[in-house]
């Protein structure tokens, strides 16, 4: 059994995947998934990824789940992709769809299921590496494994699964600065990045003092 599986299944068990037609009693936030996407191939891709899910196929239930979401974006299906995110021991990316969720669905859910969320958005962090990204100076881009993370000062912890991760930041006028490192599960990484300005070709200015005279400088 996958690491953190157990775990994944209780909470699948307490915030199910569901349709319109399948919804736990009283969970009316569950709800919302099935109802938002009714209509068109929305719903038919969102049942799909229901069926796949349950068949044990979460890269098929995701891309399912994303397409929903493309076609008619509601925020209770980021829960569904959250989910399947997880099951494939993609755990960055759950805990950012996870932090989606709970954000754009702030006004509209229980205070259980939001508590739920939280606590697995704990678990996850413990599977993670968290990165303190210091760059100077303000304004360079910053990107990991080539997607964009913002633009310094990067004020929020970087959360990235264990492994090699490529960083690269850079900002016009400055050199761009590309490292990899190499992340274990629960170390704490502070990464600085100090660009260095490209210096433009100076211009002199030189006088002979004599009138007519022609300057040449090897």
């Amino acid at each position: 059994m996958r690491g953190g599986m157990k775990s994944i299944w209780a909470l699948a068990g307490a915030l199910a995947l569901t349709t319109a037609g399948h919804v736990q009693a009283g969970d009316q936030d569950a709800a919302g998934a099935g109802t938002a996407v009714a209509g068109g191939e929305a719903l038919a891709g969102f049942d799909k990824g229901v069926e796949l899910y349950k068949q044990g196929d979460w890269a098929g239930a995701l891309a399912e789940f994303l397409a929903a979401y493309k076609a008619k974006p509601h925020y209770s299906v980021l829960y569904n992709i959250a989910q399947c995110h997880a099951m494939l021991e993609q755990n960055a990316e759950a805990l950012d769809t996870y932090g989606r969720y709970l954000e754009e669905g702030a006004d509209y859910m229980s205070k259980d299921r939001r508590e739920l969320v939280l606590s697995e958005i704990e678990r996850l962090k413990g599977l993670l590496s968290p990165v303190t990204v210091n760059v100077t100076p303000d304004g360079a881009l910053v990107l990991v494994d080539g997607k964009i993370v913002g633009k310094s000062p990067i004020e929020e912890i970087v959360w990235l699964d264990p492994g090699e991760h490529a960083f690269m930041v850079q900002k016009d006028g400055w050199k761009t600065i590309s490292r990899t490192h190499l992340l274990k599960r629960g170390e704490s990484v502070a990464l600085d990045f100090a660009l260095e300005e490209v210096k433009s070709p100076g211009k002199s200015a030189v006088s002979s003092g004599v009138e007519g005279a022609m300057v040449t400088v090897d």
